[in-house]
């Protein structure tokens, strides 16, 4: 059942800070209010993967009904049952849910980010069989709800290209709704937490959904755990501990000393580093990064402001809006995860609380602005790849926002960085600049070929001829990957892996891959003794290769300028020339 205002208030946590408080006071009138003068009718929800119960207890916050939660783990379900002994806990793999006996307006999951096979494929409900985005289709096509909600990943906007994203808007829509997209950012609605979630909502004929606007007030850390009890939680390892009690709040690795850098981020550091996520120590005043399913693995470290220690269980909770009374079954591990995994419970409120408006119709805002994303086009299948010429392929891909993006990816910190510390001690090339057009150009190398490693994933995403071949989505791994074949094939331009340090690389890529079953490879594009095997990996032809390498030449020279412009108009640009000004006197000075 729902709350009522007097169920709420007692359901409120007694700890809370000031903008909690004001959060939960603002949701009581919501219940007690926003339906005045409308029918009382409960609206239900059926959940697939409920996990410990986000979007569920965000939705019971905004008036909805829960019919039935569908979850496969076993603590998961322990938690639900815990807290809400009345809902319909459901362990059972959804493969095996006969949905059709169940009735409900709303149908709702975070159904995991997967690759479809396109193979001579229409696009279509069937071909997603063997998927769980499959099994959500499923409900909906069965219990034919008014509203579906598709929670994922943010980067299920480009996942595969865009083509898993194509697929599960066509099946969506092929089943009569009208599907709208949006990334909603958990900050915007009062939780101390930077997560960008993508929100699919379908509705049928007849009913309008408008996305919640972002709430006026924001809160950080401090407000998020204010008074926050004691409970349990992990321990960094000594070795992390030592590392991490160097490391400021509101900083992560780039703050510690050089050599304990390197020992820390092991081959990341000399394959460009990491993303600013590891190492970190959140900052009172911030709101936290995206909380993980690990507070202390390598990577996903999410260490207290003061104590060198990651977040506890109830402070983790706290972090995903989660009252202080909801508790968590199993061991620390498995509630670190049910937490991290969860949908953010504000979030989840406030989303109800449009679910609502939509379903009576109220005269709700029109104007938040929403991306409908049900016209887009399915992906070229390779049948059609094999007729069409590869210089009209790369023309195409000019268009592509994704590769337009990659020429001005790099960042400001970036480049701050590197002009912060011109002359690298440990780089016998640092050493060696005759002048600084040199040293510029050395670094405007460096990163037009990290940008051909870059686009050479996208260009075999989309031009391949051989079936199966898809960017593996890997982050900073470059490279691209085939299910059906199980193999993954590192793709770079001549030379960038004869060095010591891109092959450290390489080797733990190898070892760390979950991929570890299948065959991996390196090929360059501008080695001609790479060229067979570029043929018969990829289907490519002689003319076909000498047409990828002159674009990407072209595209290097571009992301090259633009590198370079971007150094030239940094503040810090004078203060490093006169560095490396001082660095060729001393080598002078040292000859003579």
């Amino acid at each position: 059942m729902g709350l009522s205002s007097i169920e709420y208030v007692n359901f409120q946590p007694q700890h809370r800070g000031k903008s909690f408080t004001k959060l939960y006071i603002r949701l009581e009138l919501f219940i007690n209010c926003s339906h005045k003068g409308k029918s009382m009718r409960k609206f239900t929800v059926l959940e697939l993967f409920a996990g410990a119960g986000g979007m569920a207890l965000g939705f019971e916050m905004a008036g909805l009904e829960t019919e039935a939660l569908i979850e496969i783990d076993k603590d998961a379900c322990a938690t639900l049952k815990k807290n809400r002994p009345d809902w319909n806990v459901i362990h059972q793999d959804v493969a095996e849910v006969d949905f059709s006996k169940f009735k409900a307006d709303i149908v709702a999951g975070g159904f995991p980010c997967q690759a479809f096979s396109y193979a001579g494929k229409g696009l279509g409900f069937e071909d997603t069989r063997g998927t769980l985005f499959f099994e959500f289709a499923r409900a909906i096509k069965e219990i034919k709800p008014k509203i579906f909600v598709g929670e994922n990943v943010e980067g299920l906007k480009n996942h595969d290209d865009g083509r898993t994203l194509q697929t599960m808007t066509k099946v969506l829509t092929e089943l009569g709704y009208h599907v709208q997209m949006k990334v909603l950012n958990a900050t915007d609605f009062t939780v101390a937490q930077k997560r960008k979630r993508v929100f699919l909502i379908g509705t049928l004929p007849g009913y309008h959904f408008t996305y919640p606007n972002p709430h006026k007030e924001k809160i950080v850390l401090r407000d998020a755990l204010k008074d926050v009890p004691i409970s349990k939680g992990t321990k960094f390892s000594q070795k992390r501990y030592d590392v991490m009690k160097l490391v400021p709040p509101g900083g992560c690795w780039v703050d510690l000393p050089v050599e304990i850098q390197k020992e820390f981020m092991g081959a990341s550091f000399y394959s460009g580093g990491g993303r600013r996520g590891m190492g970190r120590r959140i900052s009172w005043d911030e709101a936290c990064l995206t909380l993980t399913t690990s507070p202390s693995q390598k990577q996903t470290e999410r260490c207290h402001p003061e104590e060198t220690r990651p977040f506890t269980i109830r402070e983790y909770a706290r972090i995903q809006s989660f009252p202080d009374d909801w508790e968590f079954s199993g061991s620390i591990s498995s509630c670190y995860k049910q937490i991290g995994n969860a949908v953010a419970v504000n979030v989840a409120g406030a989303i109800g609380e449009q679910i609502i408006k939509t379903l009576e119709n109220l005269n709700v805002d029109q104007t938040s602005h929403t991306e409908t994303i049900h016209t887009l086009k399915p992906p070229k299948t390779v049948q059609g790849r094999l007729t069409e010429s590869m210089s009209g392929m790369l023309r195409n891909l000019l268009t592509n926002d994704r590769l337009k993006s990659l020429k001005s990816y790099i960042k400001k910190e970036t480049i701050t960085r590197k002009l912060k510390k011109p002359i690298n001690k440990d780089s016998p090339i640092s050493q060696t600049y005759k002048d600084e057009d040199e040293w510029l150009r050395e670094k405007s190398q460096g990163w037009s070929k990290t940008i051909g490693g870059k686009y050479l994933q996208h260009i075999i995403d989309v031009t391949a001829r051989i079936d199966g071949w898809s960017d593996s989505g890997s982050g900073n791994v470059i490279d691209v990957i085939n299910h059906d074949l199980k193999k993954r094939v590192m793709v770079k331009t001549q030379g960038t892996t004869n060095n010591k340090s891109s092959k450290l690389g390489d080797e733990e890529i190898a070892k760390n891959s979950q991929y570890q079953d299948y065959e991996l490879s390196t090929v360059y594009f501008f080695d001609r003794k790479h060229h067979d095997n570029l043929r018969k990996l990829f289907g490519y032809s002689e003319k076909d290769i000498e047409d990828i390498n002159e674009f990407m030449i072209e595209q290097m020279l571009e992301a090259r300028e633009e590198y370079e412009e971007k150094m030239k108009r940094h503040e810090l640009y004078p203060q490093a020339l006169d560095e490396i000004k001082n660095n060729m006197r001393r080598k002078d000075l040292e000859k003579n």
